[in-house]
């Protein structure tokens, strides 16, 4: 994302992996493996920091992997979040992968969070419900 004089004000990577998932079913807990996209880097030049040029940003990101998800059968998007931005992801539809382990209730017991990262996803379902669905028709008629 660039000004129009070519200022750089925010950017994204993302890579494609795979994780073991733990999914809770009536018989007990099963593993699977399940392909992800992973949002490697994402940073927004703290000038611009609340504009909402982050949400604009993240938005095309999700964009992005509802095609991906449409070519490849990814199903959900990964991330490690720095704790001051926690909050942000979660306004975007994003869970902790252990609602346990958030930056408030470590830093209660005295923990600097500032240097530790917090696990998190978004399946990309959901993102698509959201809205965040590409600007062109990649999908034909089977998506209406």
């Amino acid at each position: 994302m660039t000004t129009e004089n070519g200022d750089l004000v925010g950017y994204f990577s993302l890579a494609m992996g795979q994780a073991e998932i733990e999914i809770k079913t009536d018989e007990g807990t099963v593993k699977e493996i399940k392909p992800f996209v992973n949002l490697a880097y994402f940073a927004i030049d703290r000038r611009y920091h609340h504009h909402h040029l982050g949400r604009l940003l993240l938005g095309e990101f999700l964009k992005i992997c509802a095609v991906l998800r449409y070519f490849t059968g990814v199903q959900l998007i990964q991330l490690e979040s720095v704790d001051d931005a926690v909050g942000f992801y979660q306004t975007m539809g994003f869970q902790l992968q252990n609602e346990d382990v958030t930056p408030e209730k470590l830093q209660a017991y005295g923990n600097d969070t500032s240097k530790m990262s917090f696990p998190m996803y978004l399946t990309i379902e959901t993102a698509m419900n959201k809205g965040y669905l590409p600007d062109y028709d990649i999908f034909g008629p089977r998506l209406i």
